[in-house]
């Protein structure tokens, strides 16, 4: 399930998104800064923006011994991306709304998100785990985006406890 029920972003992702879906210009300028992404070296892409404008907790996340890992994951991403998609994509997304489908999940779910998410907005998760049956909610006092980044810890133990409940009759 995606980590929103709507699909407007927030924050740099969001900043995008609001880019892609604007006029001719402005979409033909986005264009252009992705592209650009695909040339900039790994050590920049790390020490970039990006991870500050996404986190809720900088200093867990730039402490992280696993960003640099994550962060050339991503770079690579980056670099092999279509542009033009990524527009569309980011147009089609802020027309998603799943909030009619919720309520059919029949399976155990888990609805975890950071307190300080800048890019889903918190009260998302809060919407998916009222309207998901069942579900169980985990929310990351001062975390962001990066959930498994800012909080490794704290992320993994809450997923092995879930993981642990029994499934009868739900969790």
């Amino acid at each position: 399930m995606a980590g929103f029920a709507q699909g407007v972003w927030h924050g740099p992702i969001g900043a995008w998104q609001r880019r892609a879906r604007g006029g001719r210009l402005t979409r033909a300028r986005l264009r252009l800064e992705l592209e650009a992404l695909k040339y900039l070296p790994l050590q920049s892409f790390i020490r970039g923006p990006i991870w500050q404008r996404s986190a809720g907790d900088t200093p867990n996340i730039s402490a992280n011994p696993l960003l640099p890992a994550y962060a050339a994951g991503l770079h690579r991403y980056f670099r092999g991306f279509d542009a033009p998609a990524f527009l569309l994509y980011c147009q089609a997304m802020a027309e998603i709304d799943l909030r009619p489908l919720l309520g059919r999940i029949a399976l155990p779910t888990l609805v975890m998100w950071g307190s300080r998410d800048p890019i889903v907005p918190p009260a998302q998760g809060q919407l998916i785990a009222d309207a998901v049956p069942d579900a169980t909610a985990a929310i990351l006092h001062g975390a962001g985006h990066l959930l498994m980044l800012e909080r490794p810890d704290e992320y993994r133990q809450i997923i092995s406890d879930w993981m642990a409940l029994p499934v009868i009759g739900g969790r």
